[in-house]
């Protein structure tokens, strides 16, 4: 878990100082966890692209729009890497949609087939 926040709003908040440090000292020792405050753009791609989670204190920001912004660059990030990774193997995926195609279209299926099969396993059963 990736976690950043304003070391600002602990004090106000707390009005201590040794108050955020003390939560920092424990956030940071959790494993792969992580305290910031007043992180750059550059940063929070980095953090975003990187994290399992996001925890969010709603007091910190008026517009709740944190949720919003590491669902969306998750799923920007896992929709880039797809068409990316299809780009890249297209053929053997263009290969793979033609050989799928053919078998759907060997097993001739339709309305008609449907219900004399449907009609075929009722009369075995009753």
């Amino acid at each position: 878990m990736r976690i950043y926040e304003a070391q600002e709003y602990f004090e106000f908040y707390r009005g201590d100082k040794n108050y955020f440090n003390m939560i920092k000292k424990k956030i940071n020792s959790i494993n792969s966890s992580i305290l910031e405050f007043n992180v750059s753009d550059e940063r929070l791609d980095l953090l975003y692209s990187n994290c399992s989670a996001v925890l969010y204190i709603p007091f910190i920001e008026d517009f709740c729009i944190i949720p919003f912004e590491a669902i969306v660059y998750k799923t920007i990030l896992e929709i880039y890497k797809a068409i990316d990774r299809f780009i890249l193997n297209k053929d053997k995926y263009i290969k793979k949609v033609n050989n799928n195609r053919k078998f759907v279209e060997n097993l001739k299926l339709g309305w008609l087939k449907f219900t004399r099969e449907i009609d075929s396993k009722l009369e075995e059963t009753f």
